[in-house]
């Protein structure tokens, strides 16, 4: 993960993995993480797995639509998404266009990421 990641996602990466995962913090943005990985992928001979530009990532997130509208007991107007990468604003408002097209998807990003 880059440098600025913010401390809630590292501690939530830590309780999900448990010791099944390692924690490297690496360069000042995304780009240079992706490149830090993908060569240590090459390294090690595994398969690098995109963690939002992937066509099965982008289905998994997909599923949060689905269960956003199964719950729903009225139609939505409007689902507010945040967007970092793209891979869950893009599964979950691909789910939005087929089965509610009228809703309206506003995608967010924290003032402080943008740059």
């Amino acid at each position: 993960m880059p440098l600025p990641t913010p401390k809630q996602k590292i501690e939530q990466v830590r309780m999900f993995s448990g010791d099944t995962v390692e924690i490297v913090m690496i360069g000042d943005a995304f780009d240079d993480a992706d490149k830090a990985a993908k060569l240590e992928c090459d390294r090690q001979q595994m398969v690098f797995v995109h963690p939002f530009d992937d066509e099965k990532v982008i289905e998994g997130q997909a599923t949060i639509g689905l269960e956003i509208l199964e719950q729903a007991k009225q139609p939505i107007d409007y689902v507010i998404v945040p967007v970092g990468g793209g891979g869950f604003a893009a599964g979950l408002s691909s789910v939005f266009k087929k089965l509610s097209p009228e809703t309206k998807i506003i995608g967010v990003e924290p003032e402080g990421l943008l740059q």
